[in-house]
């Protein structure tokens, strides 16, 4: 009878923390439970195409001629797509989220500002963006429902909070679905702008003068600074670091053309984003492709902002993975409703993430790659927020030329320099086995048992 109570209680166990194996952001993805790499590349491609990516292309579009509009669009992405699996290779090595990583040259408090930024901007603005847009374009083809805007954009919303909810697996089947019908709708609509504007050639002959091209590009890029700096967050659950260095370019490549569809139909339709598909006489199959695209996106976003929140509370409160998405659930929800769906917002965000996301991926990359080497180091925070901070606002107010580059170089090349001759000198270097939180309310972290 108690070798059978003994048996049960172990099954119990393992079967739990086989059910919370990514609910403590502090262990590492356990081999087991890696995903294949195809769904993986899809679940990229999901997060940066969305009404996001297309808004931006689509508003550049309407500023700046089109063939030097396409290629910021290249140009933006391939940045992106370079330094993301450079920053993706850390995450397969360690198995940990972003945030979690973010402690090594952060230190913790730096570590829960970082995080608590990232859930306030992705949580209600880029979360309630998305499914405003969305809700908005429901509006759009169905008048009637004008009036009630704000409880369309939340019920979408609600509606893209269930992947991130179920997890990685859920979101990346969603995005295997959802995304080849995108990509079909998304070529035939500008196939007949481009068409009904007069052909390829009188869209290329158009010159505009509203945007640099050097802010186009940051615009692209920096659109995705957001998941350049959060993508270990994903990354580790892939195998090896040649998964990462394959499917995430060929990710952004495919992640480049929403935008480069959006420069052409912003350059060829004088409508607002979400009356596009209507205009072009595609109003139904246009909206169920963007309510897929805003819910791959949404869903990552929700995802990693849960993963934000957890870090952020762990000090203080123990927060397993689910229940945290499900808070960022209903904030999105109240982002949505508050109307935040407009097209200068989506610009704001992206200015947003290329500044102060490039800049602390630059710290990341130092830190991982330069002084932790084959060792783990705990930092006292100091050079690190200096650092992202400081280059992060030069890049924010326009100081520094093609601020996505050189913001990243200049903090890759500022961390180690800071680290190396004020805080190590000051304070010593602190060499530790493993990434462990700092807990004011237990002497030591949970199992995953215990979520």
């Amino acid at each position: 009878m108690t070798q059978v109570s003994q048996a049960t209680q172990v099954a119990r166990s393992k079967s739990s923390r086989e059910a919370a194996f990514d609910e403590d952001v502090y262990e590492p993805i356990p081999e087991e439970r890696k995903v294949h790499w195809a769904s993986i590349m899809m679940a990229f491609v999901g997060d940066w195409v969305s009404l996001y990516s297309v808004a931006i292309g689509y508003d550049i579009g309407t500023k700046l001629s089109c063939l030097p509009a396409v290629w910021s669009c290249v140009l933006g992405y391939a940045i992106a797509g370079v330094i993301a699996a450079i920053m993706g290779a850390v995450g397969v090595k360690k198995g940990l989220a972003s945030y979690v990583l973010a402690k090594g040259p952060l230190a913790w408090y730096g570590q829960t500002l970082l995080a608590l930024v990232m859930f306030t901007v992705i949580g209600f603005g880029s979360i309630g963006l998305q499914a405003d847009a969305v809700g908005r374009s429901v509006c759009v083809l169905y008048p009637g429902l004008g009036s009630s805007r704000a409880l369309v954009s939340g019920i979408m919303c609600a509606i893209m909070m269930i992947t991130a909810i179920k997890g990685i697996k859920w979101m990346a089947n969603l995005s295997w679905v959802a995304m080849p019908f995108y990509f079909v709708i998304s070529v035939i609509a500008t196939i007949i702008a481009v068409n009904s504007f007069g052909g390829l050639q009188a869209a290329l002959a158009v010159e505009k003068t509203g945007m640099s091209f050097s802010r186009a590009v940051f615009l692209n890029a920096g659109a995705w600074g957001g998941f350049v700096m959060l993508i270990t967050d994903i990354t580790r659950f892939l195998r090896t670091k040649a998964e990462v260095y394959t499917i995430v370019p060929i990710a952004f490549v495919l992640g480049s053309i929403p935008p480069i569809c959006g420069v052409l139909l912003g350059a060829t339709i004088g409508v607002p984003l979400e009356a596009l598909f209507p205009q072009l006489g595609i109003g139904l199959l246009g909206l169920i492709s963007i309510i897929g695209i805003g819910w791959t996106t949404n869903d990552s976003n929700a995802y990693t902002a849960g993963l934000a929140l957890a870090t952020a509370a762990y000090p203080w409160k123990r927060m397993g993975r689910t229940m945290a998405t499900t808070i960022v659930a209903v904030l999105g929800v109240i982002g949505a409703m508050t109307g935040i769906g407009q097209l200068k917002f989506f610009e704001w965000i992206a200015g947003f993430h290329g500044s102060y996301n490039m800049s602390f991926v630059g710290v990341m990359l130092a830190h991982y790659l330069i002084l932790s080497r084959g060792r783990e180091i705990q930092t006292n925070g100091l050079a690190g927020i200096v650092s992202w901070l400081t280059v992060g606002s030069l890049c924010h107010f326009n100081v520094l030329p093609i601020p996505v580059v050189t913001g990243i170089v200049l903090s890759f090349a500022l961390y180690p320099v800071l680290y190396l001759g004020v805080e190590k000198p000051m304070f010593g270097e602190k060499v530790v086995s493993r990434i462990t939180p700092e807990t004011f309310w237990a002497k030591a972290p949970p199992s995953a048992s215990q979520f």
